[in-house]
């Protein structure tokens, strides 16, 4: 599959689809920072982790 091998290239970069920004963008980010830098000190699970061993 076209998309599995996408995964082990060295010259493909994948990111995440972020075309548009809304006006709610920057206070959603922050909220997100704020969490994640919580959770982080707390030894608590980071919010939207990349886990290639479940395929995304």
């Amino acid at each position: 599959c076209i998309r599995d091998r996408l995964y082990t290239m060295p010259n493909v970069i994948l990111t995440p689809h972020i075309s548009g920004v809304s006006v709610h963008y920057d206070d959603r980010l922050t909220k997100l920072f704020a969490d994640n830098l919580r959770r982080y000190r707390a030894g608590e699970t980071l919010r939207n982790r990349y886990e290639p061993q479940r395929g995304y």
